[in-house]
């Protein structure tokens, strides 16, 4: 109030500014803006000219990759070399990146990763990974990659922006151009699901696929060629008995042909408890060839894993119901050990006063003997007795 009003502000190149025109002892309220910034303290008082202000601004955004997204994450692979192999033959993928506080111009970055996140060397000309940009247009960015030298896997684009540490991915998937057969396990059997822990005895673990090749190629960069050379591997089926806490009792490898395979496990001396054969897919290279780290290994053939259930029943104590069936039913029955009870069904009208049910126990006996008549017009009990007599 009755002070002088202070000169016009005056801001040098490193952002400092300064002000002259103050009456000595008079107070002064002082405020800054900037569009897009919270500035902190929002307003300060000052006496005189001798004091320095200080203000924090904060932005209200920090810039960001809202979103990436790719017109075409499935790409059909073209028809070239064995099964899994041919490369990718679709032109341009485009990119579209939405992002947040960036300015016209800024450069946005994608490369090729594996869906490890580990760089893919994909030119074999230089062997270096190929980097496509894009610049910001009112917060978007297009982005034209060319995914022409990529062997059929599992991909990402990493997509980045010059001094931001965090990136985005965008899946892509290159298909194998017979991708319609697609490799599965279809069907995977035991001799014999249950053993006691007395016996020593064969478990022969069958296994059948569909659309599994009994190789493939893989690609390793020759240096001296300075180009990748496919080499065949061997299909190799991976059987493991595992405990029930996933690790491995035995485990062996075969060569995988026509789709099928049985392999016999020698079990002996286990523990009473509940096991599982892990039956899994991976590959060998045949003798002679010299194979390195490749980057293509992980991707050309997509492991195939499943399981089947073995237990190994105590031979004193065990007085379990493992199998039950009858002529003529309807599905499989229905065995729950929890509740100690067994149910199946017949197709309606039928006579149910003399059935005679196959039953497979772990035990001594059982008092309804297996392929013995039973009257199934009201519940039935059976007692199965163990080795001890329990």
């Amino acid at each position: 109030e009755g002070a002088a009003t202070p000169a016009v502000v005056y801001s040098n190149s490193n952002g400092a500014w300064s002000q002259t025109g103050y009456t000595d002892g008079a107070a002064y309220t002082v405020s800054a803006s900037k569009p897009g910034y919270t500035i902190t303290p929002s307003v300060q008082t000052i006496t005189g000219s001798s004091n320095v202000v200080d203000f924090t601004a904060t932005p209200d955004s920090y810039p960001s990759i809202v979103s990436a997204i790719s017109d075409k994450p499935v790409i059909q692979c073209g028809e070239s070399g064995l099964y899994g192999g041919g490369v990718a033959n679709v032109g341009t993928v485009t990119l579209t990146v939405e992002t947040s506080g960036l300015n016209d111009g800024t450069v946005v970055g994608a490369y090729f990763v594996t869906s490890q996140k580990a760089d893919v060397q994909v030119s074999a000309a230089n062997h270096q990974r190929t980097i496509a940009y894009g610049r910001v247009n009112d917060n978007e960015a297009i982005i034209e990659v060319n995914p022409s030298q990529l062997r059929p896997g599992r991909y990402e684009f990493m997509v980045m922006i010059p001094g931001l540490s965090i990136p985005a991915y965008v899946p892509m998937t290159l298909l194998r151009s017979d991708s319609s057969l697609v490799p599965s396990i279809t069907d995977i059997t035991l001799s014999t699901e249950s053993m006691s822990n007395k016996d020593a005895g064969v478990v022969t673990v069958n296994i059948q696929t569909e659309n599994v090749p009994d190789y493939y190629n893989t690609y390793v960069w020759k240096q001296s060629l300075a180009k990748f050379l496919p080499v065949p591997y061997d299909t190799v089926c991976n059987v493991a008995l595992l405990k029930h806490d996933g690790s491995s009792v035995v485990n062996t490898d075969w060569i995988f042909k026509d789709n099928m395979a049985s392999i016999a496990f020698n079990v002996h001396d286990l523990p009473a408890g509940s096991y599982r054969f892990k039956v899994m897919f991976n590959t060998k290279t045949h003798v002679g060839y010299p194979v390195r780290d490749d980057p293509y290994a992980d991707m050309l053939y997509t492991p195939l894993v499943a399981y089947k259930d073995f237990t190994v029943y105590d031979a004193e104590t065990s007085n379990d119901i493992t199998g039950f069936a009858v002529p003529g039913q309807t599905g499989a029955s229905v065995i729950d050990s929890a509740n100690h009870t067994v149910s199946f069904s017949m197709p309606y009208g039928s006579d149910v006063t003399a059935l005679r049910p196959d039953i497979t126990i772990n035990g001594a006996s059982v008092s309804s003997a297996s392929g013995a008549d039973v009257d199934f017009s009201s519940p039935v009990t059976c007692t199965v007795t163990a080795q001890n007599g329990i």
